[in-house]
């Protein structure tokens, strides 16, 4: 239902049936999930999972009183080359699917405890140490691009809201650069907010959004350290 849903956005945008793009897009997913074996991944843990987690930091800090959880990704701060070097493209965004694929059985565990759907999250975006140059850096724009494209196709109408924070001054140049590639529905889930230090108002929006206080207080003191 998610995707018939989210497909119907798609379908305005390029003239097409409902159904028709609805049954051939949800196809393709099954079909995904099949040929990756992608919630058997979610069950392993892969040998090299530690050094990923590394590279690409990414965190669970809370869920709002409905039960949505909060992710908190350190995406300014990846160590992209690295990244491709040691894993290569197709590896890691098999590894940030394993990432959506454990949220998402954690999020049909929580809504059998608590009764009622829950079948979206938060992400909270750190860009922290965010450098134009490397987002802009052919290698690292496909990846992103590609990484972003298959999030809305695998797992649509999973966001609940996105926050990008601690965004640099030269984030606009690279927000243009970046929002053609997030689908305009996904886009539109989207806040802005600066540097969190002493922003109290930006604070608070991320504490009613459901991250832990503690989880904050830590990233916070980190910055200053």
């Amino acid at each position: 239902m998610r995707g018939v849903r989210a497909f119907q956005y798609a379908t305005r945008r390029k003239s097409a049936t409902w159904d028709g793009a609805a049954s051939i897009a949800l196809e393709f997913v099954l079909e995904w999930r099949r040929k990756e074996g992608i919630e058997s991944l979610a069950r392993q843990t892969p040998e090299r999972l530690g050094r990923f987690d590394e590279l690409w930091t990414w965190s669970r800090c809370g869920n709002d009183e409905w039960g949505h959880p909060v992710c908190w990704d350190r995406l300014g701060a990846v160590a992209w080359d690295p990244l491709l070097h040691e894993f290569g493209e197709e590896e890691v965004c098999r590894l940030f699917f394993r990432r959506l694929e454990r949220l998402r059985l954690e999020k049909l565990q929580t809504g059998e405890e608590k009764g009622h759907a829950v079948y979206k999250h938060v992400y909270i975006v750190d860009l922290s140490e965010l450098s134009m140059m490397r987002v802009l850096q052919r290698s690292n724009r496909e990846l992103i691009s590609h990484t972003l494209g298959a999030v809305s196709s695998f797992y649509p109408e999973t966001m609940l809201k996105m926050f990008l924070v601690n965004a640099p001054r030269v984030f606009p140049h690279i927000w243009r650069v970046v929002q053609p590639m997030i689908d305009p529905v996904s886009a539109a889930k989207i806040n802005i907010l600066g540097p969190l230090d002493g922003d109290d108002a930006a604070q608070q929006l991320l504490l009613d959004a459901g991250v832990d206080r503690a989880f904050l207080n830590e990233h916070l003191a980190r910055r200053h350290s």
